[in-house]
């Protein structure tokens, strides 16, 4: 088990025909990703919606709002990972944030979440499955939509066609571990 970027914890999958968890799988690249994962001869279910969100610290004026606009994001100083930078399907979202700071470069989303809860004036675009975290700092922070530039996306669970009977047993789990999700903590 480890994390990844979705771009190589995907290929990773492909490669090694191994079961996989990858996240905020985006209707941009869906189709793709379902052409190789049949070509892979894995199989792919669909889990609770994973929609990129910004991530702000709840001291911060717009944490009031139930949703963002992208003119309110001028406001913002956005952190990211610049090795995600370049790959980011949602990427275009950047230039609404503000130009003052070109960017604040963290190369841990444990490290930019953590920075967050400690500076009201930062933000960053993640996958909304990021503040299920357990963090001391997860209190602090917020997720917000952005009405005029939506970021859909799913968790997926990729597996080989045959599964032992103990990659079996996994696939359940994380199965129901998918439907506590979806019920409880990303709605």
């Amino acid at each position: 088990i480890r994390e990844s970027y979705l771009e190589e914890i995907f290929r990773e999958i492909l490669d090694c025909k191994m079961m996989g968890i990858v996240n905020c799988v985006s209707p941009r690249v869906e189709s793709a990703y379902r052409i190789a994962t049949a070509q892979n001869n894995l199989l792919v279910e669909e889990g609770p919606d994973d929609s990129c969100i910004v991530i702000i610290n709840k001291n911060n004026p717009l944490a009031r709002y139930p949703q963002l606009t992208t003119g309110q994001l001028k406001e913002l100083h956005l952190c990211f990972n610049p090795k995600r930078d370049q790959a980011f399907v949602y990427r275009e979202i950047y230039q609404y944030f503000s130009n003052t700071i070109r960017g604040i470069n963290i190369p841990q989303q444990e490290n930019l979440l953590r920075l967050i809860a400690l500076e009201p004036m930062l933000a960053a675009v993640l996958p909304k499955s990021a503040l299920i975290s357990q963090g001391e700092w997860s209190e602090k922070i917020s997720g917000k939509t952005v009405a005029d530039f939506p970021m859909p996306g799913k968790i997926w669970l990729i597996y080989p066609e045959k599964l032992s009977q103990e990659e079996n047993t996994l696939l359940n789990i994380l199965r129901d571990s998918f439907r506590i999700l979806k019920n409880n903590i990303l709605t």
